[in-house]
């Protein structure tokens, strides 16, 4: 029964007159509602200019649908929340999450068609993603990704989510980027050439990376893309003083190119760890690595000349 605000019950008889002041399309909707003995007053004046919404709700109120999913304000959102009920779907994440009340109409829109098509968003707190980021977030919950960690309402670039999302895949934690806690956010460049390096990286190796650098330490590009080398190769990065015991950038640590030597040292088979003892300054390990380089060329030249001569004997 549906009783109006002076008290009178409304019925097919005086449904027209009293309802003068609505709409044609609303008046028919609240003549099915009388019909059906289903009360849809409370959200007439919400509806006057939304029929459509008006008769979802008629129809929800009708199959027994839980009242809070009429905070959608969308007929067409109603519509296929009724139509996932009718097909067996679980409703409870979706209630959960608008029981909540902080969700926009185009975040309730996209939660509703993560309902239809299934996605696990359970935990998720959707009234905080950024509008920019539901498409990443979707292509996520799509591959089955745990979004959670990313869900924590920073505005996170959607190539930021998606090279965190390539390191997931590859084997590696990323809450060392989630700029948690008093960490910022890594550059966007930095994350990259991570996410390029996180398959071919173990996971040992991984950490022995993160462990030796920081978000500054990782802004220079080309020292990253070093240590990243030096670490493949069993290098230690912990004796370039990168770090102090605070974990913040060291005062008297390598540079990139000094680093780098040490590397070239080590490729070349020379006695690399002999440049570690006069670092970081840079000028000093040049030299040393010069004076190596020149050593076992030497070396190598001498090899050569004796088998000359020997040769040379011989004829």
């Amino acid at each position: 029964m549906m009783v109006l605000k002076d008290g009178t019950e409304l019925t097919i008889e005086n449904l027209r007159s009293s309802l003068k002041g609505y709409s044609i399309d609303v008046q028919d909707v609240m003549r099915s509602a009388v019909l059906d003995g289903v009360n849809i007053m409370p959200y007439v004046d919400s509806c006057k200019t939304n029929p459509y919404r008006l008769d979802q709700i008629r129809l929800g109120l009708k199959e027994g649908l839980d009242e809070v999913f009429f905070a959608v304000r969308s007929g067409e959102g109603i519509y296929k929340i009724r139509r996932l009920r009718a097909r067996g779907s679980s409703l409870k994440e979706l209630k959960k999450h608008i029981e909540k009340g902080n969700l926009s109409d185009y975040a309730l829109d996209r939660l509703i068609s993560w309902a239809e098509s299934g996605y696990n968003t359970e935990g998720l707190n959707i009234g905080i993603i950024p509008r920019h980021l539901f498409d990443v977030f979707e292509q996520g919950l799509e591959k089955g990704f745990d979004m959670k960690p990313f869900n924590t309402g920073k505005q996170y670039s959607t190539d930021y989510v998606r090279y965190c999302m390539i390191i997931i895949s590859n084997g590696k934690t990323v809450d060392t980027f989630l700029g948690k806690g008093r960490d910022g956010l890594w550059s966007e460049e930095s994350l990259r050439v991570l996410a390029k390096n996180s398959k071919s990286l173990s996971k040992e190796q991984w950490e022995k990376l993160l462990n030796g650098v920081n978000r500054e330490i990782c802004s220079d590009v080309e020292m990253l893309s070093v240590l990243i080398m030096c670490v493949k190769n069993g290098i230690s990065i912990g004796s370039f003083g990168l770090k102090n015991s605070k974990g913040e950038k060291g005062v008297d640590c390598w540079s990139a190119d000094g680093i780098m030597l040490v590397l070239k040292a080590y490729e070349s088979g020379l006695s690399w760890k002999k440049l570690l003892d006069v670092g970081p300054d840079e000028d000093a390990v040049r030299g040393v690595y010069n004076e190596l380089k020149l050593a076992k060329s030497k070396k190598v030249s001498g090899r050569l000349l004796k088998g000359y001569s020997k040769k040379s004997l011989q004829h």
